[in-house]
């Protein structure tokens, strides 16, 4: 039997209080970047080139050697071009002041989970894709998820309480893993899916996913659940290829979000005002700039 001095520290405090405090809460961020943003910098837009261009100097000068080498191979691309329009497509759709202050609905509960949002995802149909992760599991979760028609009746009385005059304009179930369920802090990327070629081009050009992040405040694993505010964060998601090192015309979409080369920001303060201004490389650290006391501001 594990003594209390070898049983790990989240494991010992929930059998002796049955709570859920974690342990790395307040742990530093993966503090992700995707490489194309710094390399690219100059070319993405007045308002967020100078702390790019800020953050690229650190990885340079302080960065670990992994991320120098992803960041020197980003900036040898043949053609930037491709890489460039991409990025720039992702940051146009990013959701604005107005989306960012109306708070979406989730709730989670014996396996269902229900999304509700003011505003619309760009590109969403029937269909969505979610990934769902904690700052504590490190790999996140996939799930469908299906719009539906009207929120629950018994979510309804808290939708209204988050400040919402109107209905809804976008609703969603799908049916995460149960072992999310408890959890003190989510991330939610939901992103919409297509179910042709044609939906697959539309979303290529005009989709985009938001991130979702709730701070769930539960002293215990078996409080009842109850609907959670949650915050609209943007997301780097995208159908649309644009990478140069692939024979395929870049405009065309490659039937799944194509994966990028990321480095590591060394400052956490540097890396917070990327994130909050363009997206971050992981839902962990979608968390972590959440938790922040000057998350409103760096927004």
């Amino acid at each position: 039997m594990l003594s209390d001095r070898d049983m790990p520290f989240f494991t010992l405090h929930e059998e002796r209080y049955g709570r859920v405090v974690s342990p790395y809460s307040d742990a530093p961020p993966d503090a992700w970047i995707d490489a194309s943003l710094l390399a690219h910098a100059e070319a993405v837009g007045e308002e967020v080139a100078p702390v790019l261009v800020a953050a690229r100097d650190a990885v340079r000068a302080h960065g670990d050697d992994t991320s120098r080498a992803v960041l020197d191979e980003a900036s040898r691309g043949n053609s930037a071009v491709p890489i460039m329009a991409r990025l720039r497509a992702i940051l146009s759709k990013r959701p604005g002041p107005a989306e960012r202050a109306a708070k979406a609905l989730v709730h989670f509960v014996r396996g269902e989970m229900f999304i509700a949002l003011a505003h619309e995802i760009p590109g969403a149909g029937a269909r969505a894709t979610v990934r769902i992760a904690t700052r504590d599991r490190l790999e996140p979760a996939l799930c469908g998820a299906r719009r539906i028609r009207e929120l629950p009746p018994e979510l309804r009385p808290r939708w209204l309480g988050a400040g919402h005059a109107a209905d809804p304009v976008s609703i969603w179930r799908t049916e995460p893993p149960t072992c999310f369920e408890g959890e003190h802090h989510l991330a939610v990327e939901i992103a919409p899916s297509p179910s042709s070629f044609g939906e697959a081009m539309l979303l290529a050009h005009l989709g985009a996913a938001r991130t979702l992040v709730l701070l769930v405040q539960r002293d215990r694993r078996d409080e009842i659940p109850t609907p959670t505010i949650a915050s609209v964060l943007p997301s780097g998601w995208s159908y649309l290829r644009g990478d140069d090192r692939v024979a395929a015309h870049p405009n065309y979409p490659n039937g799944a979000p194509l994966p990028r080369g990321f480095v590591r920001v060394p400052d956490p303060d540097l890396f917070a005002l990327c994130a909050a201004r363009t997206w971050t490389g992981s839902l962990a650290d979608a968390i972590w700039l959440r938790r922040r006391d000057d998350f409103r501001a760096l927004c």
